[in-house]
């Protein structure tokens, strides 16, 4: 019996934290398109397929609610469990496939479910059985996060993984490892490059791909390229299929996605705003930008809001800066091109979430700022969402005591796993009721800190004797640093870059940095 249903399970999948399956960003995404959200502060959630589990740990850690979770590989979700035995969070996990998950008797119904990427990499009969399983356990009002690989813009890559499958099947590398077999399959299509076939002359832009493959994660191109099933499809087919399930399209989960249209072409501009129906609409739309991954939000039954409900929820909101002021940058690449941010508008926003150490603001009192006073709610908000997803702001709200203790014990537990390679690339903000991407570097800075290294050079000092101590593994520009001096000089720098940039101020803010545990005051 093959457990796996054909989804390659040879590689663990990638430890990647993806902010945009938080329940409050998602609740933020549906404001931000005129729809009540169907929760408030404390969802029932699930995810399927959840992988190493990274995402589902942080959001239940850091959030009220109910999470639940199932994943069909029994490794990954031993990791998963890892780390709610650590956060004490209220999480169920299950590995059982999807069919088996949906003949369970206990599930609630959700008000969220979400699957990443998933949709991509499994059989159409699972599909099916996703589809009748939001039908069935999904709330009147709830929503569907759903990411996944579409047309037009994966289409000059298709034939090329069919290159990479058939190159492994062929030259009977099954008795190889997967590494291996991924590697031997991107020398061979470097090969048929440069022989001069025309499909790689007619397609130039496949040599930018090929050499992105090659700096990506082997875990994440095994299961992107070896899985048995691979679909990509266009957004209408997924609209129709979901449709099924009583599903409607709400809006997209990025936020720039509804707002970049502004940098559009005029002319393309006009196509959009006339395209009525709106799933002919996003269909267009993934033409004109060459969308080659969605990250979609469907509904179950929406209400739209009134003017004055609009006005009250957005006023009554709360954002703050995820990244340090000074490294907020006012020229973007986007899809459509180069988006500048306005410095005339956004300098004074900035230097406010900043203020008072990065507490968090309402929209409200944004909105009574001088910068401000005089400019419509809806241009204050387009800028807090330009803000938000472009990953410098996020919503923030008040934690409990409950949610503050959990992200606490989760929070220590990382920091301590970056000592060694094993890191996770984000910590848990009860005030954002999610996570923060935090490097390695950064996170063994912190660990410094709980030992009551306060400056500079007695935190570079502390970090190194514990680098050499366990043997550590720290890169810089992809080449492993060497211990001792080179290792030193790089922890002095690195420390005083955390403190002058803001970062240990933000922290703070974000309240990301764990208590002083006995065990690390001592040491």
């Amino acid at each position: 019996m093959d457990w796996a249903e054909g989804y390659f399970t040879g590689l663990d999948y990638t430890f990647g934290y993806y902010r945009e399956l938080n329940p409050a960003m998602l609740r933020i995404a549906c404001l931000a398109a005129g729809v009540v959200p169907p929760y408030s502060e404390s969802p029932t959630y699930l995810e399927l397929g959840f992988g190493q589990g990274v995402s589902l740990n942080v959001h239940a850690a850091a959030s009220e609610g109910e999470f639940w979770g199932t994943d069909l590989n029994p490794g990954q979700v031993a990791h998963a469990s890892g780390l709610a035995d650590v956060s004490g969070a209220e999480l169920s996990l299950f590995d059982e496939s999807f069919e088996e998950f949906a003949r369970r008797s206990d599930i609630p119904l959700f008000d969220v479910i979400v699957l990443h990427g998933v949709w991509s990499w499994i059989s159409e009969h699972n599909q099916s059985i996703i589809t009748e399983l939001v039908r069935k356990r999904l709330r009147p009002g709830g929503i569907l996060f759903i990411s996944y690989n579409c047309q037009p813009g994966w289409a000059p890559q298709m034939p090329l993984r069919h290159l990479m499958t058939q190159s492994i099947r062929s030259t009977g590398t099954e008795s190889v490892g997967p590494i291996a077999r991924i590697d031997d399959a991107l020398r061979y299509v470097r090969r048929v490059a440069n022989s001069g076939a025309q499909y790689f002359e007619m397609n130039p832009s496949l040599a930018v791909h090929i050499e992105n493959m090659d700096s990506r994660s082997r875990n994440y191109l095994s299961h992107e390229y070896l899985n048995r099933d691979w679909h990509n499809v266009f957004f209408s087919d997924v609209a129709d299929r979901l449709s099924g399930a009583k599903l409607s399209f709400t809006t997209s989960a990025r936020l720039l996605d509804n707002l970049e249209n502004q940098g559009m072409h005029p002319s393309a501009r006009r196509i959009l705003e006339e395209a009525g129906h709106p799933v002919f609409r996003e269909t267009v739309r993934d033409f004109i930008v060459n969308q080659r991954f969605r990250m979609d939000i469907f509904s179950k039954g929406t209400r739209r809001l009134t003017a004055l409900e609009w006005r009250h929820s957005w006023l009554a909101e709360s954002f703050m800066l995820t990244t340090p002021a000074p490294l907020i940058a006012y020229i973007h690449q986007a899809p459509m091109g180069e988006l500048e941010l306005d410095e005339r508008t956004y300098a004074p926003l900035i230097a406010f979430l900043a203020s008072d150490g990065y507490a968090p603001k309402s929209v409200a009192e944004i909105c009574e700022t001088p910068a401000m006073a005089s400019a419509e709610l809806r241009d204050v908000l387009s800028a807090l969402l330009t803000l938000t997803g472009l990953g410098h702001a996020q919503p923030a709200r008040a934690p409990t005591a409950r949610v503050r203790r959990q992200t606490e014990a989760l929070n220590l537990h990382l920091c301590q796993r970056a000592i060694s390679a094993d890191q996770l690339p984000a910590l848990a903000s009860p005030v954002l009721a999610g996570g923060v991407l935090v490097s390695q570097e950064q996170q063994m800075i912190l660990l410094a800190k709980l030992a009551g290294m306060d400056t500079p050079a007695d935190q570079a000092f502390y970090l190194h004797s514990i680098f050499e101590a366990n043997g550590g593994d720290l890169r810089r520009d992809g080449e492993s640093i060497s211990k001792g001096e080179e290792a030193l000089e790089h922890f002095r720098a690195s420390a005083a870059k955390f403190q002058s940039n803001g970062h240990a101020e933000l922290f703070a803010a974000l309240e990301v940095i764990p208590p002083r545990p006995p065990s690390l005051a001592a040491a």
